[in-house]
């Protein structure tokens, strides 16, 4: 730590997350000062999958990107105790952030996806926008969900954020082939009365 900058570099990392060996692929410098920083392309083995990410700032600018290849989705399990889920995802994010402003994309493609309550394997793939305060996402699992809806969101890089807008319209249709309660069970719909 010098004139206020704080630079560090990461050799080497591994362990274990979900009964899935992880190792760091690559040396990673992160850089940080109140008016920047910069986390270096992070190469991480996940079995034998990859992700990549990095981010960077400059004063009042983010960019980031996420890539993942062939990664197991019951690492990204909302809740895997409860919900078992199987299958890989090959996925690539990025968001900006200037003057307050964010933008993003996600294209994510589905590979033998498996759930408990699903009898069969399934593959698909999301696509998504973030552009003024709007997610619009559109994909399809066939034949247990298709989508194409706008969501209005907040969302900050700079103080890491995310709001619903509750007082704006949501825009679509969504359309879920099995129990609805096990995707309702992620959603806070608050007290039901008759």
């Amino acid at each position: 730590y010098k004139d206020q900058e704080f630079t560090s570099f990461i050799q080497s990392h591994e362990g274990d997350f979900y009964d899935h060996f992880f190792a760091l692929q690559n040396p990673v410098e992160i850089v940080y000062n109140p008016d920047r920083f910069h986390l270096s392309r992070c190469e991480l083995a996940v079995s034998n999958a990859r992700a990549f990410f990095e981010a960077n700032r400059e004063k009042d600018a983010v960019s980031s990107e996420l890539i993942l290849k062939r990664f197991p989705l019951d690492v990204l399990s909302l809740n895997p105790l409860d919900v078992e889920i199987a299958g890989q995802i090959d996925c690539k994010v990025t968001l900006n952030e200037k003057n307050g402003k964010v933008d993003g994309k996600l294209k994510a493609e589905i590979f033998q996806m498996e759930v408990e309550e699903i009898p069969q394997l399934v593959s698909g793939h999301i696509e998504g926008k973030l552009q003024n305060e709007r997610l619009d996402l559109s994909g399809s699992l066939p034949p247990y969900l298709n989508c194409d809806l706008s969501l209005p969101v907040h969302i900050e890089l700079l103080n890491p954020k995310v709001d619903f807008l509750y007082t704006k319209e949501v825009t679509g249709n969504l359309t879920l082939k099995g129990k609805i309660e096990e995707i309702l069970d992620y959603f806070d719909l608050g007290p039901h009365r008759i």
